[in-house]
């Protein structure tokens, strides 16, 4: 059971959300072409990512993800619900444990030859 499991999802997640952005608690590594931090840390395991321009039936994200974790061994975050705002069709948040670690675009520039390959093994033993 998640914390998350007793909250009403869009009043609770919207002001946890925005307490998020007052206390600064974005991941700067979620930052888009734009420059707007799309993830933000809610509690200590748990996130919200902020998504806009999608279409909400089906949500194509969180059953991808939800795909991956079940089917492979690949680590993916749990997407706890999904919650779409009154202020837009196309915005939604989706709440997710947070997976600590660091995103593989920002290591790989600095991984040895012999790293890289140990990086490439791990992720073809994902697949297999």
């Amino acid at each position: 059971m998640s914390e998350v499991d007793h909250w009403d999802d869009k009043t609770m997640v919207w002001e946890r959300y925005c307490e998020a952005i007052e206390a600064e608690r974005g991941l700067p590594e979620s930052i888009d072409g734009l420059g707007y931090i799309q993830i933000h840390k809610i509690t200590d395991n748990v996130v919200v990512k902020r998504t806009l321009g999608r279409t909400f039936d089906p949500p194509r994200e969180a059953l991808a993800m939800e795909f991956v974790r079940k089917h492979t061994s690949i680590p993916v975050p749990r997407v706890l619900c999904i919650v779409q705002t009154e202020k837009a069709e196309d915005e939604h948040f989706y709440v997710m444990d947070f997976v600590d670690g660091q995103q593989l675009r920002h290591v790989w520039p600095k991984l040895s030859i012999w790293e890289k390959l140990c990086v490439a093994w791990t992720l073809r033993s994902y697949i297999r």
